[in-house]
């Protein structure tokens, strides 16, 4: 990516103003390994590396933001559109889809954005002490330079992908509104007309999504919206939001604390049984029906 104005501290253009408030810490998070030879003696070292992952994370952002923030708020909106098609709360609608989305967008960004994240954060971090310190002459130093670069990357790959977690949590709660907006205004009319909501899919099809008569019971859409079980899985989202260490969570509408580790390993206990309790009656419904 282009160099920008080579300061640290520089701001990066087409990076939300809340990511660039959020790099302003990373002097104070950054790792940087005293054994590291190649560096001692280097002046404002944390914030020419915090300068190198700033520079890292505003490559990679948007394709990655948007792909997360696409299949995240795409995903919640199939799903709680059916789910709350026969529960007439919008308000409480909208609440669960800005914990969904959270979680969804969050975990997403995490996954994909590390391999080009990595890569990237090397390019930058040898660019920027080239153009601070100059290019080494000495095969030795070459090589400790190489060090030193693998060596913080993947120190601070958590630090800089959370900074992507961070824009892309952000973005989706932004976002879910409008993705939501044409089934709100559906629901509106079918009350107003005294008939049932039918889930239809965007852009003003004539035809529901998909005939939810014949979705398997633990799929089909109950009387006043999500119960028991299907409801926890909803409130469980407020429980595995990731930390976010520019802030207190990335989650804002969850107002949860993180759980210790045993009643993280309770919660997943209970998700995997609930989606092996689905599949399993999903399989039976087709197979009768077959």
């Amino acid at each position: 990516g282009a160099w920008g104005t080579g300061a640290p501290g520089a701001p990066e253009a087409g990076v939300p103003k809340e990511l660039r408030l959020a790099q302003q810490s990373l002097p104070s998070l950054v790792t940087i390994n005293d054994s590291l030879p190649v560096l001692k003696g280097k002046p404002d070292i944390k914030e020419w590396v915090s300068f190198g992952i700033s520079r890292a994370v505003a490559e990679i952002f948007q394709p990655v933001v948007e792909r997360a923030v696409m299949t995240a708020c795409t995903t919640t909106r199939e799903l709680i559109v059916k789910d709350f098609a026969m529960d007439h709360d919008d308000a409480k609608m909208r609440q669960y889809a800005r914990v969904m989305v959270q979680s969804l967008a969050s975990n997403l960004a995490m996954v994909t954005c590390k391999d080009p994240l990595r890569l990237t954060m090397l390019q930058q971090l040898r660019s920027v002490f080239v153009r601070q310190w100059g290019e080494p002459q000495e095969r030795t130093v070459q090589d400790a330079m190489q060090t030193a670069c693998e060596t913080i990357t993947w120190d601070n790959l958590e630090l800089g992908a959370s900074l992507v977690q961070k824009a892309t949590t952000e973005e989706a709660m932004r976002e879910i509104d409008n993705y939501l907006a044409g089934a709100i205004e559906e629901r509106r009319k079918a009350r107003e007309a005294g008939q049932p909501y039918v889930p239809r899919p965007p852009g003003g099809g004539q035809f529901p999504i998909r005939p939810i008569i014949q979705l398997p019971d633990a799929l089909q859409p109950k009387q006043g919206g999500i119960v028991g079980q299907h409801k926890k899985v909803y409130d469980d989202f407020t429980t595995i939001m990731p930390q976010d260490p520019f802030g207190a969570q990335v989650a804002q509408a969850a107002e949860m604390v993180a759980k210790p580790p045993s009643q993280l390993q309770s919660l997943q206990q209970t998700l995997r049984q609930t989606l092996h309790d689905i599949e399993q009656e999903s399989a039976s419904h087709y197979k009768s029906n077959s």
